[in-house]
């Protein structure tokens, strides 16, 4: 299912609410790193596949370094959904 990069945002913005990050989602924008999220390696890798699940791309651990912009996964995201 093709989604926008703006699309993605607002998919991780809903999983960080179901994660008990409403502040974080709250603030959520395409500048913001990985490491912005305030998540450990654990809590990183089920929103990993929590974005797999509802979005059906795979985003790898090795995209999703602590130092990657919220943009840079959105658009992998909406490359890979088209």
């Amino acid at each position: 299912m093709p989604m926008s990069p703006a699309d993605a945002i607002e998919l991780f913005r809903e999983l960080l609410v179901e994660l008990g990050s409403e502040e974080i989602a709250a603030q959520l924008n395409a500048e913001m790193q990985v490491k912005d999220l305030d998540m450990d390696s654990l809590e990183l890798l089920e929103f990993l596949m929590l974005v797999d699940e509802r979005s059906g791309v795979e985003i790898s651990t090795d995209d999703a370094v602590y130092d990657a912009r919220i943009g840079d996964l959105a658009d992998i995201v909406s490359r890979k959904a088209a």
